[in-house]
């Protein structure tokens, strides 16, 4: 999707497509398959997902959505949802780019009282961390964070009340 050539540094932070956290989001703008628009959230000014029947991937499997948020111009998170069945290929493909992560494991249970043994596993480097979630709010999605915790802090100020409407 972005191919630029980046340096080798670059090679272990935390990035998608090679869209760095902390990057211009200029490169969204030049590919057809995505769309931005402003937001008013204190973490970002402008959210870009893919168009209707736009399609992407990530270690191969299929997204079901992808969104990326922007402050000024820069890009502060990148949320990808997946179907479940594709995380092990997708968490494997992590671990084989950025090394070892810190992985939590906990039980969790359905409505209905089946039992799935849920995985969660988080990468820093510096102010940017990736978190990959087998099971995100429902048991056939997955989620893969790419957020920068700096812009996040940043940010949390509370907005006066007017501004938060």
């Amino acid at each position: 999707m972005f191919s630029s050539p980046l340096p080798a540094l670059a090679e272990t932070a935390l990035a998608f497509k090679g869209l760095m956290l902390g990057a211009e989001i200029a490169p969204l703008f030049a590919d057809a398959r995505i769309e931005c628009h402003p937001l008013r959230t204190a973490a970002a000014d402008q959210v870009c997902s893919l168009r209707h029947g736009a399609r992407e991937t990530i270690a191969g499997a299929p997204v079901n959505s992808i969104f990326w948020y922007a402050r000024a111009g820069r890009l502060t998170r990148i949320l990808i949802n997946l179907d479940a069945r594709h995380f092990e290929t997708v968490s494997q493909a992590l671990v084989q780019r950025h090394g070892p992560a810190q992985e939590k494991s906990e039980l969790i249970r359905t409505l209905d009282g089946r039992e799935h043994r849920n995985r969660t596993l988080t990468w820093q480097r510096g102010a940017h961390r990736l978190v990959a979630e087998r099971y995100a709010g429902q048991i056939n999605l997955s989620r893969i964070r790419f957020i920068d915790d700096h812009a996040e802090t940043a940010t949390s100020v509370p907005r006066a009340p007017q501004d938060d409407l």
